[in-house]
């Protein structure tokens, strides 16, 4: 009987090695089939949800490309019609201050300051230098500015700066070149 008992351990110990190898042969070879489908359902994933991304950022950004192509379709010349260029006589310059003033007053501004640069008012200088400070809200600076570039003396911008002081009063300072005429000639003919 003990030897019945010994075949029959024999026999379940060597039954249960089979069956535990079989399942993990099982087990490996679905493991080997199954992970790299894992792994590709995980990237195909990963891909979907980027496009996602993708899609939703070009769905906010697509009207603004809409107004930029139209923008840039248009011709920036009728949008902004400036006048004839021409030098104005050095008379005329003290007259300027009341024109930057209607130009503040049009635009819901104020001109703190206008300021001359002395040191380019030479006898034989053919443009001027100008400073001139307007205190109002930031969205009246750009049509201030292009009001500026209207005048049908106006030479170039030599600086532009937008500040904020302690009381929150925005100022907008430019320096801008203006053209005057050459009177060199006039100034010889006196000598």
């Amino acid at each position: 009987m003990a030897e019945k008992s010994k075949d029959t351990n024999k026999i379940s110990s060597l039954t249960l090695g089979l069956i535990v190898g079989a399942v993990v042969l099982v087990a490996a070879f679905a493991f080997g089939l199954l992970y790299p489908k894992y792994r590709h359902i995980q990237e195909v994933k990963k891909d979907w949800v980027s496009k996602t991304i993708r899609l939703e950022e070009q769905k906010l950004f697509y009207p603004i490309y809409v107004k930029a192509q139209v923008l840039a379709n248009e011709s920036f010349e009728n949008m902004l019609p400036f006048p004839e260029r021409k030098a104005i006589s050095r008379d005329q310059i003290a007259s300027l201050s009341e024109i930057f003033k209607d130009i503040a007053e049009n635009q819901d501004m104020v001109l703190s300051e206008n300021r001359l640069d002395t040191a380019s008012f030479d006898i034989g200088a053919d443009q001027l230098s100008l400073d001139l400070t307007f205190n109002g809200k930031f969205l009246n600076f750009r049509p201030c500015l292009i009001s500026l570039a209207q005048l049908p003396c106006f030479k170039s911008f030599e600086n532009i700066e937008i500040r904020t002081d302690q009381k929150s009063i925005r100022h907008c300072v430019v320096r801008f070149k203006i053209a005057i005429e050459n009177n060199n000639s006039s100034g010889n003919n006196q000598g």
